[in-house]
């Protein structure tokens, strides 16, 4: 599904956890999965994953392409889009060639968002100079006896 834009197309959706599905552990998979249930683990796929609206994710991602509906807390890297849908809440950094989010749409965490795939690297702050500031000593001092300031 690389390549073009992805939306939620029931047709396209191989399998579905539907609403009442609760589901622990690592899952593996080819052909594009819906998610309206609760899922905690690892999700792994080349092809696509949506999570409904009803869908809860406790999971580190490795996709394709995603569209979130629903709630996701995990990271996610995409070798495609990360689409967030007005409806979506995802606390997690995501890593993606591409990302949509919709107005509406909540996210909370870090995006790496590279179409080219290239190596990300920062570039060097600036260099700052500085001057040090030179302060003479006080010819004022205090008397240890009288407490009272005099000079020398």
């Amino acid at each position: 599904m690389q390549g073009r834009s992805f939306n939620t197309n029931e047709d396209e959706v191989a399998t579905t956890l539907g609403s009442d599905t609760n589901f622990k552990g690592t899952m593996t998979f080819e052909k594009p999965l819906k998610i309206d249930g609760k899922f905690d683990g690892e999700l792994t796929t080349k092809g696509s994953l949506i999570v409904g609206q009803s869908g809860e994710v406790h999971a580190d991602i490795r996709v394709g392409d995603i569209v979130i509906n629903g709630q996701v807390s995990g990271n996610i890297a995409a070798d495609g889009k990360v689409q967030l849908n007005p409806t979506a809440s995802l606390i997690g950094d995501i890593k993606a060639a591409r990302l949509a989010i919709a107005e509406g749409a909540t996210f909370v965490g870090n995006c790496d968002v590279n179409p080219a795939g290239a190596a990300t690297t920062r570039p060097k702050p600036a260099e700052v100079k500085t001057t040090p500031i030179v302060t003479k000593p006080s010819s004022e001092t205090t008397d240890s006896n009288s407490g009272k300031a005099g000079t020398k």
